[in-house]
Parts: C-alpha cells; sequence; structure tokens
C-alpha cells in the first residue's frame, strides 16, 4: 500500500471517529436544559463547519496523486489538528461533573 492511500486510510478513520463522537454529543445535548443546550448546539454547529473543512481536504486528498501527498499532507495536518482542538474544547464542555 502507498503511503498516498495509508495516509488517506488514516484521515477517513480519524474523521469517522469524530463523527461518530459528534453523534454522541447531539444525543447528550438533547437531553440537556434549554440555555445548556443552546450552548452545546452551538458547539456542535462549530464542530460541523470544521468536519465540512476536514472532509473537503479529504476529498482533495483522494483525488489527487502521489506527486501533490507533501503538500496537501500539509493541509490536511493542520485541519486535523484544528479538529482535534474542538473536540476536546467541546468534549470537556458535554462531560457532567462528577457528582
Amino acid at each position: 500500500m502507498t503511503e498516498h492511500r495509508l495516509y488517506k486510510e488514516k484521515v477517513k478513520a480519524q474523521l469517522e471517529e469524530w463523527e461518530a463522537e459528534m453523534e454522541k454529543m447531539k444525543a447528550q445535548a438533547k437531553q440537556e436544559d434549554v440555555n445548556m443546550r443552546l450552548d452545546q448546539e452551538k458547539r456542535l454547529q462549530e464542530l460541523q463547519l470544521k468536519m465540512a473543512k476536514g472532509r473537503k481536504r479529504l476529498e482533495e486528498l483522494e483525488s489527487s496523486g502521489s506527486d501533490a501527498l507533501k503538500t496537501l499532507k500539509e493541509g490536511m495536518e493542520k485541519a486535523m489538528e484544528d479538529l482535534r482542538t474542538a473536540f476536546k474544547e467541546a468534549g470537556s464542555k458535554f462531560k457532567k461533573p462528577d457528582s
């Protein structure tokens, strides 16, 4: 398997994992009070925008050849780091404090 294909598979798997996590957050947000839900829905919308950017980068990566991997990989790494940070921040807001 080429480096290009391995990298695409890695990115795709990470995006799918984050999408599943976002679905869990949506379900949790539906159970919260109105003010908390509005805050969480706003965070989810921000995550959805970042996920869309990540998906777009993945599409660019999938349609590119191995020659463009280095250039696209740099942009993809930036997008993935932005998503990773956003998920950490959102996840901390969705976790209920211990009793």
